[in-house]
């Protein structure tokens, strides 16, 4: 409840949490597979605008791919003590993306993405 509570005052105060380990490597590695793919095989719908947009790329992630629904289910469960005292038992996800940095991209300052 201590390490709950940590984390939804560090996510409530910073627009952001940093979470090790959350994920098992091998989902974490069948979800990248599919970007690396995505990325092979881009057709420009699954773009969104970014901060610091040279050699930076936010991908839109589909959520039917079973990568996708893997890593998120298990990430859910991971941090649902720290989502649902923040966001209710009733939030809802409305967008999973990937932020994919490239050589000579510019760092940006760890941000929230909606006010």
């Amino acid at each position: 409840a201590a390490e709950a509570r940590r984390g939804c005052d560090l996510l409530y105060n910073n627009g952001v949490l940093w979470v090790e380990e959350a994920v098992p490597r091998v989902l974490t590695e069948a979800l990248v597979r599919l970007v690396d793919e995505k990325m092979q095989n881009k057709d420009g719908n699954q773009y969104f605008t970014v901060q610091y947009f040279k050699n930076r790329e936010d991908m839109a992630l589909d959520w039917e791919a079973q990568p996708v629904r893997d890593v998120t289910m298990y990430a859910i469960k991971f941090l649902s003590p720290v989502l649902e005292e923040l966001l209710g038992a009733e939030a809802r996800l409305v967008e999973f993306s990937c932020l994919i940095s490239h050589p000579g991209a510019r760092a940006q300052p760890a941000h929230a993405d909606c006010s």
